[in-house]
Formats: structure tokens, C-alpha cells, sequence
């Protein structure tokens, strides 16, 4: 049930962020307002100057707003050169690696996580993080001894919020799928299946 609830909340997200960049009608011709209402959409009516790109600039604008996973998948398609058009690959070529930074209180999140204090075992943890990426931020540390360490922290929620959005990119594979037979060649729902694993693998900092 929390599950269907989370994955709700993030599909009326997915589906005004398309809104917002032109992609409303798409979402009606492939009915997607039977999982949510378009209508929904409306207070993100797409503005002249998004219509003024072009349809792939628009494609990529959205996924660098959809955030981490979507952008994972897009740049993990800026290769296919033989499923898409190059216009479309080289636009997805421009996904940025490097994310704005999330505000966090370091020491706090050692302290709730790990249950332990960090005077104990480091005499200097750096605040700003000196990487930023869409899963986790890295922090310089130095313990005790005098040796520095690096201190990789994931962003907050993001594992409940890639869950949802794998969900979503599932369902949105097989209805494309059922509804076009080139989608359905180039085994589009297995793609979105292997990327699970691999971002669930790097989600994993074991």
C-alpha cells in the first residue's frame, strides 16, 4: 500500500514535469490519464519559450528535471545511436553528471545513522562537499590519526525516490511497448530491467 502511494505521488510529479515541456498530448494519445488525471497538469502550462526548442531539447530538459534515475537512463541512451535519432543522442549527451549540492549537517547524519559520535573517531569533517552527484555527495575527513578519508553520503530519500521512479519507468515500457511495435523491438522493458540492476548496485555502498 505505501509502495502504490509513493509511486502514485511520484507519477502526477513525472507527469507535470512532462506537461510543463510540451509532452501533454504524447501522455493523452498513449492514455497515460488512466493512472493520473491530466489535468492535473495544468498549473505547469508549458511556456513559449520551452516550445521555442526543439522536441529533443525538450526530452532532455525534462529528464535533467525528472532527476537522478531518469537521468542515469537518458545518458545511458546517449550511446544508442541505433535505437534513436543522432539529434536525440547528442542532446542526451549533455546530461551533467554534477548536481546542485544538498545542504547536510554531516556530523548529524554519522551521529543518526551510525549511532556513534564523530569526535571519537575524526578530528576534522569537512561541511561542503568537495563531489556532488545525483545519488550521493563525498565529504574530506580526517580521523584521529592524522590520515584523511573521504566520506560518501547519500542524498536524502533517494532511494525511495528511484524505487518509484523504477516503478513508473516499467509501466511506461510496456505500455509503450503494447502500443508500439518498434519500442516493442528493441526490448525496451529489458533495458529499463538491466538498468534497475545497476542502479540498485550502485545504490549499494557495500
Amino acid at each position: 500500500m505505501k509502495e502504490n502511494s509513493r509511486k502514485l505521488k511520484r507519477t502526477v510529479k513525472v507527469v507535470n514535469i512532462l506537461a510543463k515541456y510540451g509532452f501533454e498530448d504524447t501522455m493523452a494519445r498513449y492514455n497515460i490519464g488512466k493512472w493520473v488525471p491530466l489535468k492535473s497538469t495544468g498549473k505547469n502550462k508549458t511556456s513559449d519559450k520551452i516550445l521555442s526548442c526543439s522536441v529533443y531539447e525538450r526530452i532532455r530538459m525534462a529528464v535533467e528535471e525528472l532527476g537522478p534515475a531518469y537521468v542515469k537512463l537518458g545518458q545511458l541512451f546517449s550511446d544508442r545511436d541505433d535505437v534513436l535519432p543522432i539529434a536525440m543522442t547528442d542532446e542526451l549527451k549533455k546530461l551533467q553528471s554534477d548536481v546542485a549540492q544538498e545542504p547536510l549537517d554531516v556530523h548529524e547524519k554519522i551521529t543518526n545513522e551510525l549511532g556513534i559520535d564523530p569526535a571519537d573517531y575524526f578530528h576534522i569533517i569537512e561541511n561542503i562537499p568537495f563531489a556532488s552527484a545525483s545519488i550521493s555527495q563525498v565529504f574530506k575527513a580526517q580521523l584521529l590519526n592524522g590520515e584523511w578519508v573521504i566520506l560518501k553520503i547519500k542524498r536524502t530519500g533517494i532511494e525511495e525516490i528511484i524505487a518509484a521512479d523504477l516503478l513508473i519507468m516499467k509501466d511506461l515500457a510496456r505500455m509503450l511497448g503494447n502500443h508500439n511495435d518498434e519500442i516493442k523491438k528493441i526490448g525496451l522493458l529489458n533495458m529499463v530491467e538491466t538498468f534497475e540492476q545497476s542502479i540498485n548496485r550502485e545504490l549499494s555502498f557495500l
